[in-house]
């Protein structure tokens, strides 16, 4: 190791304690400052470059699966309504899902019907308003 050479205090060394006015510098303030002037990298460990890894892919995975379903669905709705018609019947007070169903077609079940029409004018409940307009498959209405 290389030392120099100091008149009033003895030798110095490269990686010693600098002298100051008030004697020797303390060890904290000096390794403080080595600190405070270097410049860390990030470094990711195998288990974090694992994880951020399995992140994007499966954030990946829900982006895609959304599209696919939300893709699928629109062409769904878009080819549904391009080759079927409908006719409306305007719900007078009093009428009820079970009787439109059983004067629509009386020979078959009035829950089946009652599906069809709650799913074609998607309907949360069989609640039916004076005036509610609703859409009828062309195939119940030729019995209507």
């Amino acid at each position: 190791m290389s030392s120099l050479t100091n008149s009033s205090q003895g030798p110095l060394y490269a990686n010693s304690p600098q002298v100051g006015s008030s004697g020797v510098q303390s060890p904290k303030s000096s390794l403080a400052q080595h600190h405070a002037s270097v410049k860390t990298r990030l470094r990711l460990t195998r288990r974090g470059r694992f994880v951020i890894t399995a992140f994007i892919a499966l954030l990946l995975l829900v982006i895609g699966l959304w599209g696919f379903f939300f893709a699928s669905s629109t062409a769904n709705a878009v080819s549904d309504h391009s080759d079927t018609a409908f006719d409306y019947v305007t719900i007078q007070s009093g009428e009820t899902l079970w009787g439109l169903a059983e004067s629509l077609d009386p020979s078959s079940d009035p829950r089946d019907v009652i599906h069809e029409i709650m799913s074609l004018n998607r309907l949360g409940s069989a609640q039916l308003e004076p005036g509610q307009q609703l859409a009828i498959p062309a195939a119940y209405t030729l019995n209507y």
